[in-house]
């Protein structure tokens, strides 16, 4: 029995889906995945994002036209954590939370300053103790849609190949 290769199948396949690196690769996959969507300007199930405010436009920098990506914080910040078992992606700052869930009108007032400074349609910079925010839609950039799945089949379909080629004596599958 030993030699069986279906009870090797059984072991190998044990190691790979218990093994750290295989969602260390469909981390990757979700976090270019997520990446995608900002350049897309879409949410994870297809659905477009609400286009920006013309005078949000106006007072952005280089990138006027794309939600999320002014400054390419969020962008950037964009990572994932693995263990044997379960991926998490997603991002560490506060204003990403905000992005995927949107906000209500609010008073945004200076805490750390005298005032606050901004840039205003036209390019002029505003200082001012307190704003009225008018709230920013949701952009959901997170969750399980269909390029998701897409991206988790191919990892693991992957490994299934390499799977079955290292454990059946390199047979093609």
């Amino acid at each position: 029995m030993r030699g069986n290769p279906f009870n090797r199948l059984a072991r190998r396949a044990e190691d790979v889906f218990t093994d750290r690196w295989v969602m260390e690769a469909i981390g990757q996959a979700m976090v270019g995945v997520t990446e995608d969507h900002f350049r897309d300007q879409s949410s994870p199930d297809g659905e477009p994002w609400e286009a920006l405010a013309a005078s949000t436009k106006e007072a952005k920098g280089k990138n006027k036209t794309l939600a999320g990506v002014n400054s390419g914080r969020l962008l950037r910040s964009l990572d994932y954590e693995a263990d044997a078992t379960e991926v998490r992606w997603g991002s560490n700052l506060l204003h990403g939370y905000w992005f995927q869930k949107g906000t209500k009108k609010h008073v945004i007032r200076a805490k750390n300053a005298r005032a606050l400074r901004f840039r205003v349609a036209g390019g002029g910079v505003v200082f001012r103790r307190s704003v009225n925010h008018p709230g920013q839609h949701a952009r959901p950039y997170l969750g399980i849609g269909e390029e998701e799945e897409r991206a988790v089949r191919d990892v693991t379909g992957r490994e299934m190949r390499d799977l079955f080629c290292t454990a059946g004596g390199n047979h093609e599958v």
